[in-house]
């Protein structure tokens, strides 16, 4: 019997490590460590402090930031990583051959 599932393969880690880091991506060198939201330390995150909370500050530019509070990826990083799976080796198979097998365009 056919079956008509497909299996593709996603390497999200080796993604983000790509887009997101050493100042790829368009992101700020300096800020690819950092949380845009947060308080403190050396890469502006404190557990006990977390962003949304007093005394936690929110960075002027989001979009030259990987990390918004330490814990989550901002709009900008998901953008670049998502440009990397859909164009790059990150998905097995490519999404764009993945579509011309199987008569999607």
């Amino acid at each position: 019997m056919a079956s008509s599932a497909s299996l593709l393969l996603l390497f999200v880690v080796a993604a983000s490590h790509v887009c997101c880091s050493h100042g790829q991506g368009g992101f700020d060198e300096d800020s690819t460590h950092k949380a845009c939201c947060g308080a403190g330390g050396k890469y502006n995150y404190d557990v006990r402090r977390a962003c949304g909370v007093e005394g936690a500050a929110v960075c002027a530019d989001p979009s030259a930031y990987v990390s918004w509070d330490g814990i989550h990826m901002t709009q900008a990083a998901y953008k670049a990583m998502s440009r990397l799976i859909y164009h790059g080796r990150y998905l097995q198979p490519q999404i764009l051959s993945f579509r011309e097998k199987n008569g999607q365009t």
